[in-house]
């Protein structure tokens, strides 16, 4: 599940609407790893794709290609400020991520002594 905090959720409806048209949701396509480090790309889309999945909390619709939902898992979006400027602050963990073990690959089964 995404977590969205109420400042920011209030801010993405009021950017919104002032678009000046309709827009389906706020398109989500995370790139990187957890490793090297993970992007979050934020876009404006006015319409769904075929392999979208869409997600939606008061009034904001969050729109992700189905591929990219168990990257999205855990994904915490609040509104910051970032040298005097407002913004978004996303962080993603990633379900599975085994970062705390130094790496990004699930853990190996352990080997049964016999």
């Amino acid at each position: 599940m995404i977590q969205i905090d109420s400042a920011a959720l209030s801010a993405l409806r009021t950017l919104a609407a002032a678009l000046p048209e309709t827009v389906a949701g706020l398109r989500l396509v995370p790139s990187g790893d957890a490793c090297q480090g993970w992007q979050l790309h934020l876009m404006w889309c006015r319409q769904r794709e075929v392999n979208d999945l869409c997600w939606s909390q008061e009034g904001v619709t969050l729109i992700a290609d189905r591929r990219h939902w168990p990257t999205l898992q855990g994904c915490e979006i609040v509104l910051a400020e970032r040298h005097g400027e407002p913004g978004l602050n996303i962080r993603l963990q990633p379900a599975g991520c085994q970062c705390e073990r130094g790496s990004c690959s699930p853990a190996e089964p352990a080997q049964r002594a016999g």
